[in-house]
């Protein structure tokens, strides 16, 4: 197992946190909403879903700012914590404030090119980069994600979180949210591992990270026609019982990139990294094939 190297980087008033291991193509990992880096992998507790990636690529793992606390040891607890401004409203928290902190970890790295991969929020957050800086893609992956926005259903129901959790913190929040990620045959066997899924969500998320991820996805653009221009592969990884992403509308988007890795993941949620990590991990391994052909 390659060691995991944690850096904290200036960027503007505050600091980016993220997590690089492994070596080989860079391939960047984004978090979603209400989670951190370690939904990809996490040492020493055993959650080792990209482990196996480390032999022939570099691992880039980035906490959204507003989210994430260091795992590596208990002295090193909330150290490296990538942070909003001081004040930070939903003009700062854009899909495009988002983006450009990405693009400063991979200017700080001294990468130009490089594979990336969001789950949920973060493929909203790496489809703006992609509309933005697609110099830097070698291919996109769209992990229970989408290329649409909101609709208007959901952008009140966005206001509404954020009105919640300014009033009651986040913890009440997180485990309503968590709550209804995961399909119902893991939800049934697996109650104590979702728990501790929870508590580490619990733990990485703020307040203000999640009041300001709020407002940069209900205001996001439709980004679907960015995968019609990109020229790289893109693949997409899809829950037949994915309450937060609905598969039917994601499996539209399939046909629009020049070249698609797809997989539709029978009795999967959201979490398909914990649901389904076999299936996923081949999927994620035939799409890097693909990329490096």
């Amino acid at each position: 197992f390659q060691a995991m190297t944690s850096t904290t980087i200036d960027f503007g008033q505050t600091k980016l946190s993220y997590y690089t291991t492994g070596q080989g193509l860079p391939l960047l990992l984004l978090h979603g909403f209400c989670a951190d880096h370690t939904v990809w992998m996490q040492e020493p507790n055993g959650h080792d879903f990209m482990k196996p990636f480390t032999e022939n690529y570099r691992l880039i793992m980035p906490d959204i700012p507003g989210f994430g606390t260091s795992i590596l040891s208990d002295s090193m607890k909330n150290k490296h914590e990538s942070s909003l401004p001081n004040g930070a409203s939903h003009d700062v928290a854009s899909m495009d404030y988002y983006a450009d902190c990405i693009k400063a970890i991979l200017d700080a790295e001294n990468i130009s090119s490089c594979a990336m991969i969001g789950h949920s929020m973060g493929g909203y957050i790496l489809m703006n980069f992609a509309s933005r800086f697609p110099g830097y893609l070698k291919g996109l992956g769209l992990f229970h994600s989408t290329a649409y926005d909101d609709d208007s259903e959901k952008k009140a129901g966005r206001t509404k979180t954020a009105l919640f959790v300014q009033q009651h913190g986040a913890a009440p929040f997180v485990k309503e949210l968590y709550g209804n990620l995961f399909g119902e045959g893991y939800r049934t066997t697996h109650q104590h591992d979702i728990e501790t899924i929870i508590a580490d969500a619990t733990a990485t998320s703020t307040t203000e990270g999640i009041v300001n991820a709020c407002f940069a996805m209900r205001d996001r653009i439709n980004t679907s026609a960015v995968l019609k221009q990109l020229e790289v592969p893109v693949l997409f990884i899809i829950g037949k019982e994915d309450k937060a992403i609905a598969a039917e509308k994601t499996l539209q988007l399939t046909s629009l990139p020049e070249r698609s890795v797809i997989c539709l993941l029978e009795k999967t949620g959201h979490m398909g990294m914990f649901e389904t990590p076999k299936e996923c991990r081949a999927t994620i391994k035939e799409w890097l094939s693909v990329i490096t052909r």
